[in-house]
């Protein structure tokens, strides 16, 4: 199974519908059908949805983070 590592700008670049969108849309279709597994730190989260946050808002923040908690999206790296 294919692994992939996203950072913030992924996720930004995703949600802005910036280059390499389509290729992350891609990406997250694959885990959904668990053909890929995506992880993310949670350091990273933190940061997308600070940005998010900042840039479009508490509603718009709500919405990426209620939709990527569908994602099996592995995002604590303690252990």
């Amino acid at each position: 199974m294919k692994r992939y590592v996203l950072d913030s700008y992924t996720i930004l670049a995703y949600s802005g519908m910036e280059a390499g969108a389509q290729t992350v849309t891609n990406i997250f279709k694959k885990a959904l059908a668990n053909e890929a597994e995506i992880y993310m730190s949670v350091i990273n989260w933190g940061e997308t949805y600070y940005i998010i946050l900042r840039e479009g808002g508490e509603q718009k923040a709500e919405l990426y983070r209620l939709t990527f908690a569908r994602y099996p999206i592995i995002v604590d790296i303690g252990h």
